[in-house]
């Protein structure tokens, strides 16, 4: 049996990247614990959404951080997990229609983006999310949601 990584969310990946979060140094080593996770075939444990690497360089670049990336350096942070062996999932054909079902049970304006993740996740097969913001997934059966920092 072939286990289906877990996604880990945007704020994962910013905490981890921003020295001057709270919560830096725990979402830092959690990463670095998880890409040193392979499965039996070689695949890492963790996967992301391309959604979230879009949202990282605009989270991690913002003006306001204490330490903010320059765009070049948030997208060489992509780079450098993808030549680890981070996957990037990318929307399938259906992710229209999946978004679609989802919102008809689970509209919230706020939780728009979460809900377009939550439908590239579940046409990809992956049944679970490292999140920080636990309440922005629960709604959904099909997720397993943990909040690896707490």
């Amino acid at each position: 049996m072939i286990n289906k990584p877990f996604a880990i969310d945007t704020n994962i990946l910013v905490y981890a990247y921003n020295q001057g979060s709270p919560f830096h140094q725990k979402a830092g080593q959690f990463l670095s614990q998880k890409m040193t996770q392979f499965d039996e075939f070689g695949q890492l444990s963790i996967c992301i959404c391309q959604q979230s690497c879009i949202e990282f360089v605009h989270s991690i670049t913002w003006h306001r951080l204490e330490r903010p990336l320059t765009p070049q350096q948030a997208i060489d942070v992509i780079d450098y997990l993808q030549d680890c062996g981070l996957t990037i999932i990318h929307p399938k054909n259906t992710q229209i229609t999946t978004f679609a079902d989802l919102i008809k049970t689970h509209f919230s304006r706020n939780k728009i983006f979460d809900t377009a993740i939550t439908a590239t996740l579940k046409d990809n097969g992956i049944n679970g999310i490292y999140t920080a913001n636990t309440r922005d997934f629960t709604d959904y059966p099909f997720l397993t949601v943990i909040n690896p920092l707490i």
